[in-house]
């Protein structure tokens, strides 16, 4: 799931950054988006607001470790963890 989840993560994170044109940044999975630029705070909970609401997954940001949230990869993993967290506490 995480190839999975990481595919469409980028998609949403691209489609986010675009500018008007259609002309998305060339992101490496480690990027940091705020440092590099992409991303003021605003634009930052904004996207993550957008990554919740098209993934149906919450970022907590009490369990998540800052440094996660920042990048491609690092978004991934915390969200694969909430994802596996929540599968298991649906199974009967």
């Amino acid at each position: 799931m995480s190839g999975d989840l990481g595919g469409r993560l980028r998609d949403i994170v691209e489609h986010f950054l675009a500018e008007p044109g259609g002309h998305a940044p060339r992101l490496g999975e480690e990027d940091n988006l705020l440092e590099g630029g992409h991303l003021d705070s605003t634009r930052f909970f904004e996207l993550i607001a957008l990554i919740e609401n098209e993934l149906g997954l919450c970022v907590d940001f009490f369990e998540a470790d800052p440094a996660d949230l920042v990048s491609i990869a690092g978004l991934t993993r915390h969200l694969n963890e909430v994802s596996h967290d929540r599968a298991r506490l649906q199974r009967p």
